[in-house]
């Protein structure tokens, strides 16, 4: 690390071996990586732990908290306070400032956002003066949401994280027993700072910061730096594959930044899955990576598309989901068949004929003994299971067989088994269809009615999972278990009724969040990280792609709710632009503590949008850096750099790919 952040740590854990010593980092994972990171290049270290604030501070205010009966909310479950506060402000208020109407999800996330920022700064409502606001209807309408909020959480028994400042003991001048190790103070809020001196007192030691990206490039040795444009970012990932493996670099030594949510995530993760690379992704992978992911979002696109049957044709056709709860006997391709030619098309209604042509079968006169499916009660997503069978006398009997629906593995039942006892007759796959169509339409509200609420899109969706998309991987029952518990923490919120579009938005939007797969270095796999969180493994050999300037640019954009001008005279709040400059300078400071050969590249032509694209500013001075010309511009760049790469040089033979040429390596003389 620059300038000692190993060094810093190794020497305060050698001087106090014996003393507790916490590292407080933003997350576990930057934590344990400037742990280890530590260790490898100094040697073992006593008494090293690793928290965030949050987790510091809960640890010591939870039993405060119980012990008052309180709950800890997330950000999650506060936004649903938020978002019901507000829909009870359009109602009581004649002119309020956002309308039921405008209550969309993105509305409410912005005054959420708002809201919690002005917690975090320590700022109650009886000190925000509305006249603060460029305009008082809006500056009135915050401060209502605001004192609204406080005491909801005082007549709820909840805490969000900001209120947990008034159950910390006091600790302030008189020092703790631990040592609490921070790398810069910047980014706390005023909250956040006194929740760190009541927590540490005076035990607090600043890591110093070194020199910052893109000046450390002068320390990079002749061989240390590399530098390549490319035609696009699926050529720019392939060729940066290519190097590392015609290096014969082990992956495990090699780390692979990438802007996020740009397309190089996908290209990355495309390419290493077609030449069998292992790889961890610090930010995860899509949640359309696992099975249950595509069949949530499959469920989802069905009801917000009108029911459209191609949304669940699909999943059936790439075996996301299976039909098998309803009927083992029948295969996929028989029900898909059966689908197609129904005719069903799109439109709630439509799906009638399924259940048209279920019930002349079920008319049809059956020979005494024989058994039915009941296609009346029989719902794998709910709790009973009814067979009807027609006995010699010509008498009714039924059966119920209770079943749970929610348990995935094993005790899904069989509704074709116990329904057909005899094993004589074949299942009619329409009216099995019928049946399946019955019980998810019996899972969701009637949309003509107002009882939409994102809980229960959730619980509908939920029950489909159970049902229709077993977990098969470690990556579905993540995907499972987190859905489920966001169900858990809805129920105990009291959420207003929306349009149906609306709660199956907010339903989307929480799966579309979801991230499956996030880990930290692991030996004998490529690591791919973020502009947010890369360059701290310390891995001898990085490579950073995406140097484009639409990425590393600063994106100056102010809060829609709260304006810089209105942020000034409310005051404890940052500008825009400082945010701007704190995000920054945090990222140049991490890209300073790269130690190793470094692999800089971008991507100069967009073939989606068939335009180029002009390369960062840092990748120009390190470009100057490099080749010892401080006057260089973009055409003496792009000269520097030749031909940008395409995509069809291929990949050196890596138990995967086809040795071909390549194109050569421009590298420091």
């Amino acid at each position: 690390m620059d300038d000692g952040w190993s060094r810093q740590l190794f020497e305060l854990a050698r001087r106090e071996p014996f003393r507790r010593k916490i590292v407080l980092a933003e997350r576990f994972q930057q934590g344990e990586q400037w742990l280890a990171r530590a260790t490898a290049e100094c040697g073992p270290m006593l008494g090293m732990e690793v928290e965030t604030l949050r987790s510091a501070v809960t640890k010591l205010v939870m039993p405060a908290l119980a012990a008052s009966g309180g709950r800890l909310l997330g950000n999650g479950e506060t936004f649903w306070i938020v978002q019901r506060l507000m829909f009870v402000m359009a109602e009581e208020e004649a002119d309020a400032y956002v309308s039921r109407e405008l209550l969309s999800r993105g509305i409410v996330q912005v005054f959420h956002d708002a809201i919690a920022e002005l917690r975090m700064a320590g700022i109650p409502s009886s000190e925000l003066q509305p006249d603060s606001f460029v305009d008082a209807r809006k500056g009135r309408y915050v401060q209502g949401l605001l004192a609204r909020y406080e005491q909801a959480l005082r007549e709820g028994g909840m805490s969000d994280f900001a209120r947990l400042l008034e159950l910390l003991p006091e600790l302030e001048g008189r020092g703790s027993a631990e040592l609490y190790i921070v790398p810069s103070l910047d980014a706390l809020t005023p909250v956040e700072r006194r929740m760190l001196e009541h927590v540490a007192g005076g035990s607090v030691i600043v890591l110093r910061s070194g020199e910052a990206f893109p000046a450390t490039a002068a320390g990079i040795g002749a061989d240390g730096l590399e530098m390549f444009r490319a035609a696009g970012k699926l050529a720019e990932a392939r060729e940066a594959l290519r190097r590392l493996i015609g290096a014969e670099i082990p992956l495990d030594r090699a780390e692979l930044i990438v802007p996020p949510d740009s397309g190089y995530e996908g290209a990355v993760q495309s390419l290493c899955a077609a030449l069998g690379i292992p790889a961890t992704y610090s930010a995860g992978r899509s949640v359309s990576h696992a099975r249950a992911g595509r069949a949530a979002r499959a469920y989802l696109d069905w009801a917000g598309n009108g029911y459209e049957a191609e949304s669940l044709l699909k999943a059936l056709r790439h075996g996301s989901i299976t039909f098998q709860a309803w009927s083992e006997e029948l295969s996929s391709g028989e029900l898909i068949r059966a689908l197609e030619g129904s005719g069903v098309g799109w439109g709630r209604e439509r799906y009638a004929l399924l259940a048209k042509a279920s019930d002349a079968l079920d008319a049809a006169e059956l020979p005494a003994g024989e058994a039915r499916l009941g296609v009346a009660e029989g719902n794998p997503l709910g709790s009973t299971i009814t067979v009807e069978i027609a006995p010699a006398d010509g008498g009714d009997v039924t059966a119920g067989i209770e079943e749970i629906a929610g348990v995935v593995a094993g005790e899904r039942g069989d509704i074709a088994t116990r329904a057909v006892e005899s094993g004589d007759e074949p299942l009619n796959p329409r009216r099995v269809l019928a049946a399946v169509f019955r019980d998810l339409f019996a899972e969701l509200p009637d949309p003509r009615l107002e009882s939409w609420t994102p809980l229960t899109v959730l619980r509908g969706l939920n029950a489909f999972l159970a049902a229709c998309a077993p977990p098969t991987c470690e990556e579905d029952i993540a995907v499972l278990a987190q859905l489920k518990q966001r169900q858990t923490s809805l129920e105990g919120m009291e959420l207003p009724a929306v349009p149906e579009v609306q709660a199956l938005r907010y339903v989307s939007d929480m799966v579309l969040g979801i991230r499956v797969g996030s880990s930290g270095p692991q030996s004998g796999k490529l690591h791919v990280s973020t502009l947010q969180d890369g360059g701290e493994t310390g891995r001898p050999h990085v490579f950073v792609l995406g140097m484009s300037d639409s990425f590393w640019s600063a994106s100056i954009r102010q809060d829609p709710v709260l304006l810089d001008a209105e942020r000034a005279r409310i005051g404890g709040l940052p500008l825009s632009s400082e945010l701007a400059e704190r995000r920054q300078r945090e990222r140049a400071l991490r890209f300073g503590r790269i130690d190793g050969r470094l692999t800089l590249s971008y991507c100069c032509y967009d073939p989606a949008e068939q335009k180029e694209t002009a390369p960062a500013y840092e990748l120009l001075q390190v470009a100057r850096i490099w080749s010892d010309q401080s006057e260089l511009d973009l055409a003496g760049l792009e000269g520097l750099l030749g031909q940008p790469t395409g995509y069809e040089v291929s990949i050196p033979n890596a138990e995967a790919g086809v040795a071909m040429p390549s194109t050569p390596s421009t590298s420091k003389p």
